[in-house]
């Protein structure tokens, strides 16, 4: 069995992410780490992570272009 370490929170970084649609999924990528990448599944709900680091945390947003104009041209 693996043993799992948690990382300590004061050595943890954190990188804003790039997101984009392709079909059903929407992509986060990192411009720090170039391998990086996570993909999520809207439809189904399943993940797939490239390159995870411990000591990074990965976060970002993804919001349709439909939702941005709606709150751009709101009447």
């Amino acid at each position: 069995m693996k043993k799992f370490e948690m990382p300590n929170p004061y050595e943890i970084e954190t990188h804003k992410c790039e997101s984009r649609r392709e079909g059903d999924w929407i992509i986060f990528t990192c411009r720090e780490c170039s391998d990086y990448e996570r993909r999520y599944n809207w439809r189904t709900g399943s993940m797939k992570v490239t390159d995870p680091n411990p000591k990074i945390n990965h976060n970002g947003e993804y919001a349709p272009t439909e939702a941005l104009y709606a709150y751009i041209h709101r009447n």
